[in-house]
């Protein structure tokens, strides 16, 4: 959510009143006070701008006349007066601006622009060291502040962080030689929770960068519908962390327009590893299906993954039913993803694919007693969101489920105390049956139910139970 605000200056900060003194006059004339020039200067002042506030309107051009070679996502442009302090929460794409009321002397106005990339002729110094963790943001003002401004900026690393572990990179919006080099920026600044802040007079780009090793992606499966009957295209697309806007811009104008999103996961990196390949013989193995992959192997590199600035699409596979009989419910297709700590493996099941409809998913009937794994997390969201779930006590859901606490506190600690990211890394692990989950009734609805009963969720428990009968 986008959000400005701003604070009214008192009278006294912006303005020095002082009347000059009068000649006596006489009792037959009435009195007349000249002001003086300094109120004039103040009128006028406050005249220009209430004009300039009242009838600027944004120019598309000044997005489109700079930053030569640079692709743009998202812009947002304000002003700023003088004497007035002003805060910017850009929360979707991860920018907070915090400009004091003495950032510009008072009577002057600002025109502030925020542009939002993660793709450019861009050059960053020691990348084999430095993995970049954010967009690049490229601020820039009509008026050189007397003053810093407080700067945060979203990173997506994961985790305990510390300043030794982040860097601050920074860029003039000059190119040189058709390319924008970034440096390390030298001041000081603190890392707290998932952003990243700084001071600033001077305005340029601004990136952050870490040494850690970043493990932590996100996932999309799509799929589309073939004109021939029983054939599916399926895409498994795995790119960085980024907000919800910067994700949502990366996607907007792809390729992906014309897919149906079957469902979005967090992805993992196992330890040491490096490549995540899908495996699109299933396991177990089935008749009458046929898979083929477009391009093989089905692999992501973590290297490429940190550093690339679109979508790509590296995992494509086409699934094909070859059989003389109707197609059966419950062929859940298991293709394993090598190299990774979570999800092990992805799930397709083209079955229970309405074909009358292009933009719909229909699911068979659930049934009791049947155990639960990955390719059921869409529809436990979905039946949590629904009952109004408190995500709040996911720590608690994840004990019954029989999930460590240790493990918890990693998930807490992992996704910044977010608490809707923190249930979804918790059902998914209970999904995958780690820990204590076995002995705990496993991986069913029943479980699931019981557990919700025991966190006095009785409601939502019985919203599952309609679901399941």
């Amino acid at each position: 959510m986008l959000e400005t605000r701003e604070k009214e200056p008192a009278l006294d900060q912006c303005q020095d009143l002082e009347l000059s003194k009068e000649n006596p006059k006489t009792e037959k004339r009435p009195e007349f006070k000249a002001p003086s020039t300094a109120a004039i200067g103040f009128l006028y002042t406050t005249f220009i701008v209430l004009l300039v506030a009242i009838c600027w309107q944004p120019d598309p051009s000044i997005f489109i006349s700079s930053l030569p070679g640079v692709e743009v996502i998202a812009s947002h442009k304000f002003l700023v007066a003088g004497g007035q302090s002003s805060q910017l929460h850009w929360d979707e794409y991860g920018l907070m601006l915090d400009i004091p009321s003495d950032a510009l002397p008072c009577g002057f106005v600002a025109e502030v622009v925020i542009r939002v990339s993660v793709s450019g002729p861009y050059v960053y110094p020691d990348l084999k060291t430095w993995k970049p963790a954010s967009a690049v943001y490229w601020i820039s003002s009509s008026k050189e502040f007397v003053n810093p401004i407080l700067l945060g900026i979203w990173h997506n690393v994961k985790g305990s962080v510390n300043s030794s572990s982040i860097k601050v990179l920074t860029a003039e919006d000059t190119p040189q030689n058709m390319s924008y080099i970034f440096n390390e920026f030298l001041g000081d600044f603190t890392v707290k929770g998932s952003y990243v802040y700084f001071k600033l007079t001077g305005f340029s780009g601004k990136k952050v960068v870490t040494s850690l090793d970043v493990r932590n992606f996100q996932g999309s499966l799509f799929y589309k519908m073939s004109d021939a009957g029983n054939k599916w295209k399926y895409s498994l697309v795995i790119y960085n962390s980024h907000t919800k806007g910067v994700t949502r811009s990366l996607f907007d104008g792809t390729q992906y327009e014309d897919w149906i999103l079957d469902i979005k996961f967090d992805v993992k990196f196992e330890e040491n590893s490096k490549i995540l390949e899908l495996i699109i013989t299933p396991d177990p193995p089935l008749e009458n299906w046929i898979i083929r992959g477009r391009i093989n192997p089905l692999s992501y590199h973590k290297d490429a993954l940190q550093s690339q600035g679109h979508i790509v699409s590296n995992m494509r596979f086409d699934i094909h039913w070859n059989g003389s009989s109707d197609l059966l419910t419950d062929d859940y297709l298991n293709f394993p993803l090598k190299g990774a700590e979570y999800p092990l493996s992805i799930t397709a099941n083209p079955s229970r694919i309405d074909h009358k409809t292009s933009a719909n998913i229909s699911f068979t009937k659930k049934k009791r007693g049947i155990k639960l794994d990955i390719k059921d997390l869409n529809d436990i969201d979905l039946i949590l969101k629904s009952s109004s779930f408190d995500n709040s006590k996911w720590s608690d859901l994840g004990l019954k489920l029989g999930l460590f606490q240790t493990r918890l506190n990693t998930i807490k600690s992992d996704n910044s105390q977010d608490a809707k990211a923190c249930l979804g890394e918790t059902l998914g692990k209970w999904l995958n049956r780690v820990d204590e989950v076995d002995k705990n009734g496993g991986a069913t609805w029943e479980a699931l139910m019981d557990a919700l009963e025991k966190i006095e969720q009785k409601p939502v428990a019985e919203k599952i139970k309609d679901y399941i009968d």
